[in-house]
């Protein structure tokens, strides 16, 4: 839908890679910074122990926990090697 597109356009596009070798990929805004510039000239950023993703895929909302992620990146596509 044309809201869901808006609401992709506004949100930071992540894929999370976690301890136990699953990727989660999909949607955020629930970073404390209006955009990824905003985040990368930021010294130190305070993240929440949990964070939404909307799931690329499905957009089935699921919550990923800081003890879970070995790494998340931000990315322009979903498409590409993992």
């Amino acid at each position: 839908s044309l809201a869901m597109k808006a609401a992709e356009k506004a949100s930071l596009r992540v894929v999370a890679h976690l301890c136990d070798h699953k990727l989660v990929k999909g949607y955020t805004d629930a970073l404390p910074v209006p955009d990824l510039e905003a985040l990368l000239k930021q010294e130190s950023v305070p993240l929440p122990r949990e964070f939404p993703v909307r799931l690329a895929e499905s957009r089935k909302r699921v919550s990923v926990s800081l003890k879970s992620l070995k790494a998340l990146f931000f990315v322009k596509s979903f498409e590409g090697h993992v």
